[in-house]
């Protein structure tokens, strides 16, 4: 039965028939079924709205950025050449999974700063303007 996994099919391969928006394909020799997005859609279920404008100064996705501050748009001749896709990691996993895990005891700081070092996530970030003395943890009241 197509879109449906398990030894009984009763499990549902794509997550309301990929909302409309794409196909219900079987991957992989295993045969389970994912769906396949279409232009301008992602997630499991094709629920997540990507930006495909990305010069026309709007945020056409509603995820708060517009144009070239969206990753999605990274790869279009519009934002060739923006700092703001300057970024040399994939992905802040990537970037973590690559470096020590700081000391149990590490301020909230040392534990955040690979966010602003030099040639890390933010590639257009300077650390030395950021002054760590201000940094703070909210702690939950008791």
């Amino acid at each position: 039965m197509t879109g449906w996994n398990g030894r009984h099919c009763t499990l549902s391969g794509c997550p309301e028939n990929c909302r409309n928006r794409g196909t219900c394909n079987a991957r992989g020799e295993d045969g389970i079924w994912s769906c396949s997005c279409e232009n301008g859609w992602d997630g499991p279920d094709c629920s997540a709205m990507l930006e495909t404008l990305c010069n026309d100064d709007k945020d056409n996705d509603k995820d708060g950025l517009k144009d070239c501050e969206d990753p999605e748009c990274c790869d279009h001749i519009a934002c060739n050449g923006s700092q703001l896709c300057m970024s040399r990691a994939s992905s802040p996993i990537d970037l973590l999974l690559r470096k020590q895990p700081p000391a149990a005891t590490a301020s909230f700081f040392e534990k955040m700063k690979f966010l602003i070092e030099d040639d890390s996530l933010q590639h257009y970030t300077k650390s030395e303007a950021f002054n760590k003395r201000l940094t703070c943890k909210a702690f939950p009241y008791s």
